[in-house]
């Protein structure tokens, strides 16, 4: 019988460490949707930044256009103080407002056949930038 009741307050103790545990982690999961909030959509990754910058550099020599004027007009079109504040969700949006810019310069006749497709792979390009010496 003491046994049995040695098992039962083991048991008792047991089930309240769980209980309590158990609390601090609904308490944890609870703060997480505040934290996310704060965090705020996420922006662009640092590949789709990169990728940008090969495309501002594109769109450069194409139009004739100095890089920052197109950062400013990337900007512009996306009210955002800097380019590095667009959203993730918006990089298909981003890709083609260089599309439509690439497009309109080749309206214009600058000479853009013999500039590389502006949506060729920017990988590609900053891998023939590297030099192997």
């Amino acid at each position: 019988m003491v046994e049995v009741l040695q098992w039962q307050r083991d048991m008792e103790q047991w089930q309240g460490s769980v209980e309590s545990r158990l609390e601090g982690v609904e308490a944890m999961t609870g703060l997480i949707p505040g934290i996310l909030d704060r965090l705020g959509p996420e922006t662009l990754t640092s590949q789709h930044q990169r990728d940008v910058q090969v495309y501002v550099k594109r769109l450069s020599q194409a139009s004739g256009k100095h890089p920052n004027t197109i950062h400013e007009d990337l900007k512009t079109a996306f009210h955002k103080p800097r380019y590095q504040d667009l959203l993730e969700d918006e990089w298909p949006q981003v890709e083609n407002w260089f599309k439509v810019q690439i497009e309109r310069t080749g309206k214009r006749g600058k000479g853009i056949e013999h500039q590389p497709s502006l949506f060729d792979d920017p990988q590609d390009e900053q891998s023939n930038n590297t030099d192997p010496h």
